[in-house]
């Protein structure tokens, strides 16, 4: 920036500083800014960057912004933040597609996370780079943790055999943790899962019991916020200060006058999805014990008013516990979080809790509840399921202990601190399909499909088959598939020959409305 005007300060004994201000080129318009911020250190460095110049004023592109700010830098990994309004004549798919393209080649690093929040006038976009060769301490992705993340980075078939070999990920392990063997840790779930849950609601010490992390552990938890197990175990402790418990909002996206949920919502509305009793019932009995205009009459009101499920499923109640230790984390974070359950107003809800991250990292995005993985499983009919999308296998290790057939299918560009299984196929999940003829004889499952890059729409295009289950959000809050659009609409409008057949909610994390969908495809080939 040339014509920049720079107030920069040289720190003793070490660091940096340096603050822009850019005039606009016309007469009379908004100054723009920069700001430069170095702390070099001995065990670690850090630096950052800030700016608001538009793109009309320098001709340049935020990527190209960044990647200047990279070379000089030369990080072993860094984040973005992007603040980007939303243009009024876009519509969803080509504002989607526009996010998706950015930043998407910075030369030397490859993307390990991306997330965005759809808020009202702008996007707010996290992404989450690191280098190539990056050898640096956790998080990391290289060799000892995740492995290599994405095909553009993995070894070199060696014959022609080996070129048409689909990739296979990493096996099943938790960064951090000297030993993981999923079987094993779901059978001491069985036998003990009281002792295993937060004790006095310390999540910090439960998660490192559980998962034999080292007790001095600072892995970062990269999701809707960057944390550490000491940092989320702080926020716990500080309760529902400064909202971090204000999931209610009246109509007008304002918060509730209404009273906090009491413990026995939030314990009957977790009860929902127990594997002992039926779903359907629980439903109606979290209705007809609520007060009436209370949260957990809306709540209920909601639940059942989306609640698709025929009569031809049936949902055998077992006599013991489904083992599931996410269920029983979730279950645990809403009682703590004071969360009875998401209404129609729950659209509204902009803010998370740094309790998310940590179950997202260690079990996935979404928790899969009995009556889901049996509906799944029955909706399979005996095929096997393609799980495109799969994460860290959370969801396909728990239908395969249903006896269910499932391949796991994903490019690993995202980041997992724990691996629940080790046969990932890595790959994109479009050309998974695209390869197998439309894997046409499976059920395709898509569990939390990415907003943007066009990925949920190239997915179900590239499917020729008859079944889809897709998982995640029931309103329109944008988290997964579509902005502004839920699953069941896109289909309606895009893929005509499918009908929805089910749709039943999910055990959903505080602010999150989810709900498992399955589309069946009908003689004919339109919907009726």
């Amino acid at each position: 920036y040339p014509d920049s005007r720079i107030d920069a300060y040289l720190f003793t004994p070490c660091g940096f500083s340096a603050n822009g201000v850019i005039p606009s080129p016309d007469a009379g318009g908004s100054t723009h800014y920069f700001t430069v911020h170095v702390t070099p250190e001995q065990h670690c460095s850090y630096a950052s960057f800030e700016t608001n110049v538009p793109a009309s004023q320098t001709g340049r592109e935020t990527r190209d912004v960044i990647q200047q700010v990279v070379g000089i830098f030369k990080p072993g990994r860094f984040s973005v933040t992007l603040f980007e309004a939303k243009d009024a004549v876009e519509d969803d798919m080509s504002i989607a597609k526009k996010k998706g393209s950015k930043l998407e080649g910075i030369q030397g690093y490859r993307r390990v996370d991306r997330i965005v929040h759809d808020l009202d006038g702008y996007d707010l976009v996290f992404k989450y780079y690191e280098r190539f060769d990056w050898e640096g301490g956790s998080p990391r992705l290289a060799g000892k943790s995740l492995g290599t993340p994405h095909l553009s980075g993995l070894p070199q078939p060696t014959d022609a055999v080996a070129a048409m070999r689909p990739a296979k990920g990493p096996q099943a392990q938790t960064t951090g943790s000297a030993q993981f063997d999923p079987d094993a840790f779901f059978d001491s779930w069985a036998e003990d899962s009281g002792s295993l849950l937060p004790q006095d609601n310390d999540l910090r010490s439960s998660i490192i019991a559980f998962f034999n992390l080292a007790q001095s552990d600072n892995y970062i938890y990269h999701a809707v916020a960057s944390v550490t197990l000491s940092q989320v175990q702080e926020a716990i402790e500080h309760g529902g200060e400064h909202g971090l418990h204000a999931w209610y909002l009246d109509g007008s996206g304002k918060p509730s006058d209404l009273p906090t949920p009491s413990i026995a919502d939030t314990n009957a509305y977790t009860a929902v999805f127990g594997s002992t009793t039926s779903t359907a019932k629980s439903l109606t009995a979290l209705a007809a014990n609520a007060k009436k205009g209370s949260h957990r009459a809306s709540i209920a009101s909601h639940l059942l008013s989306k609640r698709l499920l025929p009569s031809s499923y049936i949902i055998p109640k077992l006599k013991k516990t489904h083992v599931n230790p996410y269920y029983d984390y979730w279950a645990w974070s809403c009682r703590n979080l004071e969360w009875a359950g998401p209404t129609a107003d729950t659209v509204h809800v902009k803010h998370s809790h740094y309790i998310l991250p940590v179950l997202m990292h260690h079990f996935g995005c979404v928790c899969p509840s009995y009556e889901a993985l049996e509906v799944i499983k029955q909706s399979a009919k005996g095929r096997r399921v393609i799980d495109v999308g799969s994460g860290n296998g959370y969801w396909t290790y728990m239908l395969r202990r249903l006896g269910v057939q499932v391949n796991a299918v994903d490019n690993l560009q995202s980041r997992y601190r724990s691996l629940w299984i080790g046969d990932t196929v890595v790959e994109e999940g479009e050309e998974y399909l695209k390869g197998r003829k439309g894997a046409k004889d499976a059920v395709l499952l898509l569990v939390y499909p990415i907003v943007g890059l066009e990925f949920t729409s190239k997915v179900l295009n590239a499917y020729a088959g008859d079944t889809i289950c897709v998982v995640g959000t029931q309103n329109r809050n944008g988290y997964t598939a579509f902005q502004g659009k839920v699953i069941d609409e896109y289909t309606a409008e895009e893929k005509r020959e499918y009908i929805k057949t089910v749709q039943i909610p999910l055990p959903s994390f505080a602010g999150k409305d989810e709900a498992l969908f399955v589309f069946e495809k009908q003689d004919g080939g339109k919907q009726q």
